[in-house]
């Protein structure tokens, strides 16, 4: 109230119309206090996604004054759903829009992409980054299977994955300047010779340089 300059009726009409973002739903008595000011001046819901009990190691605050933090902002400090204080959020983490794990807080960062147009790769990020605010603590990455061998349909698909024209070309693929996009048409337009990653050069089925400024050779996809 002091530090926004709301008045008491206006501060009262936030903790009754948004329960959830303010930490203040009666959850069997485990809440925040909305009054709460710790001695640095953050209220308890700037405190959401970030480990509490490491006032003192992290943010240099007293040990009376990380208690008082715990105490008060048992909401935003994951007391009340018992969160394992070892998850914790890449604090220095920014998704691809510019907004840090704080800023998904009160948002499902399951519904990035079919919400606010992220893509799935973004999505993942900030699923793995972001883990104490997005409740996936126990979300493990996962292992991309490496494929044996590439037809032209998974060649298409490595091709759209790259949104520069510099790894676009590095890979073999057409880079689209009129809609800045990497794809691959037709399969006759592959070209081993074109290929300059030599990993990829393999999967395609061309044979890889066998020297340093050597070029793939071959023909792509056993052809």
């Amino acid at each position: 109230m002091d530090k926004w300059s709301y008045s008491e009726s206006g501060q009262a009409d936030i903790f009754r119309n948004c329960p959830q973002t303010c930490g203040t739903c009666d959850l069997s008595g485990c809440r925040d206090d909305p009054t709460f000011v710790d001695e640095f001046g953050y209220a308890c819901h700037e405190w959401r996604g970030y480990v509490c009990t490491n006032a003192v190691s992290d943010w240099e605050y007293s040990p009376e004054g990380q208690a008082e933090v715990v105490e008060s902002c048992k909401t935003s400090c994951g007391e009340c759903d018992n969160v394992d204080p070892n998850c914790t959020n890449d604090y220095d983490f920014l998704d691809s829009q510019g907004y840090e794990c704080a800023d998904w807080e009160g948002y499902d960062c399951n519904t990035a992409v079919s919400d606010w147009g992220y893509s799935q790769g973004d999505m993942e990020d900030i699923l793995m980054s972001c883990k104490r605010t997005c409740k996936t603590c126990d979300l493990e990455p996962e292992e991309p299977e490496e494929p044996d061998f590439l037809d032209f349909e998974g060649f298409k698909k490595l091709c759209s994955k790259n949104d520069g024209k510099q790894d676009c070309l590095f890979y073999g693929c057409t880079w689209n300047k009129n809609k800045s996009k990497c794809m691959m048409k037709k399969e006759s337009k592959v070209k081993c010779k074109k290929v300059k990653d030599p990993f990829t050069c393999a999967l395609i089925g061309c044979q890889p340089p066998a020297a340093e400024g050597k070029k793939c050779k071959g023909t792509p996809f056993g052809n």
